[in-house]
């Protein structure tokens, strides 16, 4: 390879880079925000809510030893009139116990703070983790204010990429496997014999719709009928569109994101297997229950009744959450561009219904 050949290859590298980078640059901002917001929150809570939840431990750690000391007491006295007060004090004593060790409290260190936070912003919500100080409320209200809005913006800004992503590789393994819709693209009409031969069976096409279709066709008024244009031709008064013509402006972006809703159903479908074999790996779940939570987190709807219990797992399960969530996020843009794309379909026909309707009275 030639000093030229090199030199046209690295300008080629860099005009390439030039133009993705701009584009990167705003997913990585987004995404590095959202790690910056939940770190910082994880810290936050672990400094509000850890204090007093140590204190709990060493509270419990009390009552148990005044138990045991009440209860080696009683055994050498074998007096009845202590054994009632004794009765009487044990149920006070197991009922602060009850409180402190039954509702199970979140150990709130960094990772469990980190995976509380990633239930604020995912608005998941499951229920189970909650902070008990006032402070730890307030920081709560205030956590979250901002840090939904931000995980919508990444959410967003994910799913555009992936379904940008995946209508790429899904379009280049099309014309993989149906070279002639490819070749119709790169040869023009017009370009060499076969762009001739093209261009004369579309027109003849054409021609047959244009006589076929003429009752479906939209008159469209134009601003100056009549006026003289280049070459002494008349403009008519209106212009006929006919019902199925191509609007490339209109068409241009659900060309753009044309994937089938198989394949988008098949995606999403197989991101929740690999959660639903992956969690037992750490949970002591079955699978049922392993795919019952990850439906229920994926669509935010986090009853709570199962819930990850293992903390060194937490960080790997906030971050399935929320690359499951960007995935559906790509599934709904994906799915809103196909229904919109039918919607435009359906709506010419009904919107020529009622202006006949209206013209029949």
């Amino acid at each position: 390879m030639s000093a030229m050949q090199r030199q046209a290859g690295c300008a080629a590298y860099a005009e390439r880079l030039r133009k993705v980078l701009p584009a990167l640059s705003t997913h990585v901002l987004l995404a590095g925000l959202l790690m910056i917001y939940a770190f910082l929150g994880a810290v936050t809570f672990t400094l509000i809510e850890g204090d007093k939840h140590e204190g709990e431990d060493t509270k419990l750690k009390k009552l148990v030893s005044q138990i045991v000391n009440h209860t080696v007491r009683l055994s050498q006295a074998g007096d009845m009139e202590n054994g009632t007060k004794y009765h009487d004090y044990l149920s006070i004593v197991l009922a602060e116990f009850y409180n402190l060790t039954m509702q199970k409290p979140i150990k709130w260190n960094f990772l469990g703070s980190l995976f509380f936070c990633c239930t604020i912003f995912t608005t998941i919500g499951y229920g189970h983790i909650a902070p008990s100080t006032d402070g730890g409320k307030i920081m709560c209200m205030v956590y979250a204010t901002f840090g939904i809005p931000i995980m919508l913006l990444v959410l967003a800004d994910v799913g555009d990429l992936l379904a940008r992503t995946l209508t790429t590789i899904y379009t280049s393994f099309r014309h993989r496997l149906l070279p002639g819709a490819r070749c119709g693209r790169q040869h023009p009409p017009g370009d060499g014999p076969e762009g001739n031969d093209l261009q004369r069976s579309r027109t003849k096409i054409d021609d047959s719709h244009r006589h076929e279709g003429e009752d479906d066709a939209v008159d469209v008024p134009l601003k100056s009928p009549g006026s003289d244009v280049e070459g002494g031709r008349e403009l008519p008064a209106t212009v006929s569109i006919a019902e199925g013509a191509d609007v490339p402006e209109a068409d241009r972006e659900v060309k753009e994101l044309d994937v089938p809703f198989t394949l988008i159903f098949l995606i999403v479908f197989v991101y929740l297997m690999f959660g639903t074999f992956l969690l037992p790996c750490w949970e002591e779940w079955s699978y049922l229950d392993a795919f019952y939570f990850v439906f229920v987190t994926m669509t935010t709807i986090g009853l709570g009744d199962i819930v990850p219990k293992h903390p060194n797992f937490f960080m790997l399960t906030s971050i399935y959450i929320i690359i499951g969530m960007a995935i559906i996020s790509m599934g709904f843009k994906l799915t809103q561009d196909r229904i919109f794309a039918l919607y435009g379909r359906i709506s010419i026909p009904r919107q020529r219904l009622r202006d006949c309707v209206k013209c029949a009275r």
